[in-house]
Protein backbone atom coordinates (compact mmCIF):
# COMPACT_ATOMS: atom_id res chain seq x y z
CA UNK A 1 0.00 0.00 0.00
CA UNK A 2 0.87 3.88 -0.88
CA UNK A 3 1.68 5.94 1.78
CA UNK A 4 -0.93 7.85 3.14
CA UNK A 5 -0.51 11.97 2.91
CA UNK A 6 -2.91 14.75 4.00
CA UNK A 7 -4.01 16.89 1.33
CA UNK A 8 -2.54 20.02 3.30
CA UNK A 9 0.88 18.05 2.74
CA UNK A 10 0.02 17.46 -0.79
CA UNK A 11 -0.60 21.43 -1.10
CA UNK A 12 2.97 22.13 0.80
CA UNK A 13 4.58 19.67 -1.78
CA UNK A 14 3.01 21.53 -4.62
CA UNK A 15 4.02 25.03 -3.47
CA UNK A 16 7.66 23.90 -2.72
CA UNK A 17 7.76 22.42 -6.27
CA UNK A 18 6.36 26.37 -7.83
CA UNK A 19 8.65 28.26 -5.80
CA UNK A 20 11.98 25.84 -7.13
CA UNK A 21 10.46 25.44 -11.13
CA UNK A 22 10.13 29.84 -10.74
CA UNK A 23 13.17 30.06 -9.51
CA UNK A 24 14.62 27.52 -12.52
CA UNK A 25 13.24 29.39 -15.11
CA UNK A 26 14.34 33.14 -13.75
CA UNK A 27 17.72 31.59 -14.31
CA UNK A 28 16.89 30.12 -18.01
CA UNK A 29 16.45 26.47 -17.01
CA UNK A 30 12.87 26.00 -18.28
CA UNK A 31 11.74 21.92 -18.25
CA UNK A 32 9.67 21.21 -21.18
CA UNK A 33 7.24 18.42 -20.58
CA UNK A 34 6.86 18.02 -24.71
CA UNK A 35 10.36 20.21 -26.30
CA UNK A 36 9.00 19.78 -29.51
CA UNK A 37 5.86 21.17 -29.20
CA UNK A 38 6.28 23.88 -26.37
CA UNK A 39 9.78 24.84 -28.01
CA UNK A 40 10.37 24.10 -30.99
CA UNK A 41 13.03 26.79 -31.45
CA UNK A 42 14.75 25.71 -28.11
CA UNK A 43 18.46 24.86 -29.50
CA UNK A 44 19.95 21.75 -28.17
CA UNK A 45 23.20 20.39 -28.66
CA UNK A 46 24.04 16.60 -27.79
CA UNK A 47 27.47 15.22 -27.25
CA UNK A 48 28.98 11.86 -26.27
CA UNK A 49 31.18 11.42 -23.40
CA UNK A 50 33.20 8.02 -23.94
CA UNK A 51 33.82 6.80 -20.94
CA UNK A 52 31.33 7.16 -18.72
CA UNK A 53 28.16 5.49 -19.77
CA UNK A 54 26.91 4.55 -23.09
CA UNK A 55 24.20 7.14 -22.67
CA UNK A 56 24.73 10.99 -23.86
CA UNK A 57 25.53 13.64 -22.13
CA UNK A 58 22.63 16.65 -23.24
CA UNK A 59 24.00 20.38 -22.93
CA UNK A 60 21.09 22.37 -23.53
CA UNK A 61 21.24 26.15 -24.27
CA UNK A 62 17.81 28.37 -23.23
CA UNK A 63 16.51 30.14 -26.00
CA UNK A 64 16.90 33.45 -24.15
CA UNK A 65 20.47 32.81 -22.85
CA UNK A 66 21.67 35.42 -20.06
CA UNK A 67 24.75 37.42 -21.16
CA UNK A 68 28.05 36.41 -19.48
CA UNK A 69 28.86 39.18 -16.44
CA UNK A 70 32.41 40.90 -17.11
CA UNK A 71 33.29 40.74 -14.02
CA UNK A 72 34.71 37.79 -11.72
CA UNK A 73 32.29 38.31 -8.62
CA UNK A 74 29.41 39.05 -10.98
CA UNK A 75 30.60 35.52 -12.80
CA UNK A 76 30.81 33.95 -9.39
CA UNK A 77 27.36 34.81 -8.27
CA UNK A 78 25.67 33.97 -11.84
CA UNK A 79 27.06 30.37 -11.43
CA UNK A 80 26.14 30.15 -7.73
CA UNK A 81 22.37 31.24 -8.99
CA UNK A 82 22.31 28.46 -11.27
CA UNK A 83 23.41 25.27 -9.54
CA UNK A 84 21.33 26.45 -6.73
CA UNK A 85 17.96 26.73 -8.33
CA UNK A 86 18.76 23.78 -10.27
CA UNK A 87 19.30 20.96 -7.35
CA UNK A 88 21.18 19.25 -10.48
CA UNK A 89 25.03 18.37 -11.17
CA UNK A 90 26.31 20.67 -14.01
CA UNK A 91 29.47 20.27 -16.46
CA UNK A 92 31.78 23.24 -16.67
CA UNK A 93 30.36 22.68 -20.53
CA UNK A 94 26.65 22.58 -19.37
CA UNK A 95 27.49 25.55 -17.38
CA UNK A 96 28.64 27.49 -20.29
CA UNK A 97 26.30 26.80 -22.10
CA UNK A 98 23.52 28.64 -20.42
CA UNK A 99 25.48 32.21 -20.88
CA UNK A 100 26.08 34.22 -24.32
CA UNK A 101 29.61 34.71 -25.12
CA UNK A 102 30.56 31.89 -22.22
CA UNK A 103 31.57 29.24 -24.67
CA UNK A 104 35.35 30.57 -25.05
CA UNK A 105 35.40 30.80 -21.39
CA UNK A 106 34.87 27.13 -19.89
CA UNK A 107 38.31 27.40 -18.20
CA UNK A 108 37.61 30.17 -16.05
CA UNK A 109 33.84 28.47 -15.36
CA UNK A 110 35.84 25.58 -14.24
CA UNK A 111 37.98 27.91 -11.83
CA UNK A 112 34.85 29.24 -10.45
CA UNK A 113 33.34 26.17 -10.50
CA UNK A 114 36.73 25.04 -8.24
CA UNK A 115 36.55 28.55 -5.99
CA UNK A 116 33.11 27.79 -4.93
CA UNK A 117 33.59 24.17 -4.16
CA UNK A 118 36.48 25.29 -2.07
CA UNK A 119 34.12 28.00 0.07
CA UNK A 120 31.76 24.86 0.48
CA UNK A 121 28.82 26.46 -1.99
CA UNK A 122 29.15 24.09 -4.28
CA UNK A 123 30.00 20.05 -4.27
CA UNK A 124 31.88 18.41 -6.82
CA UNK A 125 31.86 14.20 -8.02
CA UNK A 126 34.42 13.31 -10.96
CA UNK A 127 34.52 10.36 -12.69
CA UNK A 128 36.77 9.37 -15.64
CA UNK A 129 38.05 12.55 -15.20
CA UNK A 130 34.70 14.33 -15.73
CA UNK A 131 33.95 16.73 -12.94
CA UNK A 132 30.48 17.69 -11.86
CA UNK A 133 29.38 20.39 -9.67
CA UNK A 134 26.15 20.82 -7.60
CA UNK A 135 25.30 23.20 -4.76
CA UNK A 136 25.56 22.04 -1.36
CA UNK A 137 22.32 22.00 0.74
CA UNK A 138 23.73 24.13 4.08
CA UNK A 139 22.27 21.98 7.49
CA UNK A 140 22.28 23.41 10.30
CA UNK A 141 23.01 20.86 12.87
CA UNK A 142 20.41 21.95 16.20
Amino acid sequence: MGQNISDKEILNRLVALNAERAAEERNGLIRWLRPEYQAPAETSAQMTITGITDTEEIITVPVEQKTWPKTPKDQLAAIRDLLRTTGTEWTAEQVAAQFKGANRQKKVITQHLESLEWFGILLSRSQNDISRWHYAELRIAG
